[in-house]
């Protein structure tokens, strides 16, 4: 008979399909039942990152080449495809769609940093807000695009990317402001910064609808940071409480529901969440390592805890997760610091 923690403990597993792990890659794969856990590799030299999976498992990240610069990388059909740059050494991919569009920022020929669209083979620069640098973290079906840019007076602003436009989302603290999410609504999550009437500097989470810019709130404390938004508007990110430790969250129906942590002391962070409300994430466990989390249902998990003891992996971060509970991040994999994709079979 089951405990309530247990029934919680099995739920969580199943949703995120971690009952037993199969090694996909150039190296024979272990047989298993539950997951497929595939390395990504890189484009020729140490090091890859999964940052966003859409529904049909494709994979945007980046990865450095043999030369050790970065380049922004689309992972299809089982391919690590080079998306090359808008001129300059280096470029990485944040966010894709259902589509297969991927955004994120690239290195000029100027050598300035830019928001960029790679899309049908082609590589858009998306410009700034007056400013040197733009950034983009999140793309939706229809094309739109959040992320921030550099203003002509030199702050960061946030914009949402429509139809060959760059909207400034203005910063509701007035000072500076970061989108990192949108959903299919339009909707776009952040955090801005600004001061208040004692003078104290404070961070809030937001979540823009429709030239509406909310502030979230946080757990307790000073502090908090959007970073994944989900159809429903449900959002994920990190907080701090009132003790002044920094935990992930999870937003629903106008509150915030402290994530937990891994250890004692420690702290969370939530990065990626599905249209069902799963997060995906990391925390330090008891030695300071980071590792992959997952929570779901009311209950937080180390995603590490179900692989095999010969799997060669130990997951470090995980930043999405998409609707069949593919979760893509990063990992250490026999020594390799690698991007993933975990794939459950059911």
């Amino acid at each position: 008979m089951f405990s309530s923690k247990q029934l919680k403990s099995t739920s969580i597993i199943a949703a995120f399909g971690i009952a037993a792990i199969a090694v996909q890659s150039a190296r024979p794969a272990l047989a298993s039942p539950g997951v497929t856990i595939t390395d990504l590799t890189t484009l020729g030299g140490s090091l890859s990152v999964g940052y966003g999976v859409n529904d049909g498992g494709q994979v945007a990240g980046y990865s450095n080449l043999a030369d050790r610069t970065f380049h922004a990388f689309l992972y299809s059909a089982g391919a690590l495809n080079d998306l090359g740059t808008l001129g300059g050494k280096s470029s990485k991919a944040v966010g894709i769609n259902a589509g297969g569009s991927v955004v994120g920022y690239s290195t000029t020929t100027a050598n300035a940093t830019h928001a960029t669209l790679w899309s049908a083979g082609a590589a858009t620069d998306l410009g700034t807000l007056g400013g040197s640098f733009s950034e983009a973290y999140a793309i939706n079906s229809a094309g739109q695009i959040a992320g921030y840019a550099s203003t002509a007076d030199g702050f960061a602003h946030a914009f949402l990317y429509n139809g060959g436009v760059m909207q400034d989302l203005g910063a509701a603290g007035g000072m500076d402001s970061y989108a990192y999410a949108i959903n299919a609504s339009g909707q776009v999550a952040g955090g801005f910064d600004g001061v208040d009437a004692a003078g104290n500097f404070y961070e809030h989470a937001y979540i823009y609808t429709n030239g509406v810019t909310k502030d979230i709130g946080t757990l307790g404390g000073d502090y908090s940071e959007a970073d994944g938004l989900n159809a429903c508007g449900q959002a994920t990110g990190y907080s701090s409480n009132a003790a002044g430790d920094s935990h992930a969250f999870f937003y629903n129906k106008g509150k915030l529901y402290d994530v937990g942590v891994l250890t004692t002391g420690g702290y969370s962070v939530g990065v990626g969440i599905n249209d069902y409300g799963a997060i995906v994430g990391y925390a330090p466990v008891a030695d300071g390592s980071l590792h992959a989390i997952g929570y779901a249902y009311g209950y937080l998990v180390d995603l590490n805890s179900t692989l095999p003891a010969n799997s060669g992996w130990t997951l470090t971060s995980a930043y999405a997760i998409n609707n069949k509970f593919q979760i893509t991040g990063v990992g250490i994999h026999n020594g390799a610091t690698h991007a993933f994709l975990l794939t459950p079979h059911s």
